[in-house]
């Protein structure tokens, strides 16, 4: 049992929620007036000490609130390579807040670190933010390790490593020109598709990928035992097969679903990291991922020439249920890209980056019902 009690971990979450005020969260848990910083890093001692994984939770949750310092560093580094709580994620974000010289062979080595609880984490969730904090350090040091994960195995750490180098160096150059940071709503589902249907795209080997566009229907050897992800942004699908050239990616394929389907399916997601804006227990958030069979992951929108844009684009994960649904009934047509993908990299290796990305489908914002739109976490 957590030495954090139900009323505290209540207390916790309404703040964060901003269903009470820190006058009143003073008034009622044990610490102190202007103490809570003091109070998360002491939560966060005994939480580690005792191997106290909801301690570590409600911990971190106080330290975002109050602020985290210099003083938390050796607990964070601790709690980073501790296997026994499932917030390694949230230890990651307070380091990158701190931005410590110190922590940066702690970020790397956890990047490459494979955690039991995380084996549905496909695309390196964790390792991921790992980058992005080595990324905001900048010290010679960090960016050597940048280097190291982007000539790594690991082919989704080294894609994103070498996105965040290349940033890094972009923004150096006085001549670059950035997207503005307000151009999109941060989180937004944009999609080609009509008044019927919504494309999402995939990436096969060209098994898969032949039976799929010849029967308009996957079969043999596709495999309905493991999550299949769809993608409605269609660079972001480059990024991901690295232009049709990854091994069992070679086939790029533009799949047409029912909107009634494609709904459906956000309808029964869940996030597949915690996110105290959705959720206020991680308990809750489990017992999410429990009963619905869809994920939803966030990831950094590309522009036509692959570099991270300021938002983000969805990404689905079709679990149990969904993908024998998937295949039997929403899928209206099956279309091979892989010419297009082909053509577009062509032009873009080329430099010329203003006709390819007039080849490039048009992506238009998806609309969504408030309550879809919460569920999923988009920005409205």
């Amino acid at each position: 049992m957590s030495f954090v009690g139900n009323r505290e971990q209540r207390l916790i979450a309404d703040l964060l929620l901003k269903r009470i005020g820190e006058d009143e969260f003073y008034q009622t848990f044990p610490i102190a007036v202007g103490t809570g910083s003091d109070a998360a890093h002491a939560m966060l001692v005994r939480a580690l000490a005792e191997r106290d994984p909801v301690a570590v939770e409600f911990g971190l949750y106080l330290g975002f609130y109050f602020g985290f310092s210099e003083r938390y560093l050796d607990v964070l580094l601790t709690l980073a390579d501790a296997p026994w709580h499932q917030c390694h994620e949230s230890v990651v974000d307070a380091l990158a807040r701190l931005r410590a010289p110190e922590s940066v062979d702690t970020l790397f080595r956890i990047a490459l670190t494979s955690f039991p609880y995380r084996v549905w984490d496909d695309y390196d969730g964790l390792g991921t933010k790992c980058i992005y904090a080595l990324a905001s350090i900048k010290t010679p040091k960090a960016l050597e390790r940048l280097r190291e994960l982007a000539e790594g195995t690991n082919l989704t750490l080294a894609r994103e490593a070498g996105a965040r180098l290349d940033k890094i160096s972009a923004d150096s150059d006085p001549e670059h020109k950035r997207a503005p940071a307000n151009a999109m709503p941060e989180q937004q589902v944009r999609a080609l598709f009509d008044d019927t249907t919504i494309r999402v795209y995939q990436a096969f080997s060209a098994e898969i990928a032949d039976v799929a566009v010849a029967t308009q229907k996957f079969g043999p050897p596709f495999s309905r035992g493991r999550m299949t992800w769809i993608k409605p942004s269609f660079t972001w699908m480059m990024y991901r097969s690295g232009w049709a050239t990854q091994i069992g990616q070679e086939r790029i394929l533009a799949i047409d679903i029912s909107r009634g389907a494609f709904e459906w399916a956000l309808s029964h997601s869940a996030i597949s990291h915690f996110d105290s804006s959705l959720h206020a227990t991680v308990a809750e958030w489990q017992n999410t991922l429990k009963r619905f069979p869809v994920r939803i992951q966030w990831e950094p929108e590309r522009s036509v020439s692959l570099k991270c844009l300021p938002w983000r684009t969805i990404q689905i994960g079709l679990g149990e249920g969904a993908v024998d649904a998937y295949v039997d009934e929403w899928i209206v047509r099956i279309t091979d890209v892989t010419p297009l993908a082909y053509k577009i990299s062509q032009l873009v290796f080329a430099r010329k980056l203003a006709a390819a990305t007039s080849c490039r489908p048009v992506e238009a914002p998806y609309p969504l019902s408030p309550e879809l739109a919460n569920r999923i976490g988009a920005s409205v």
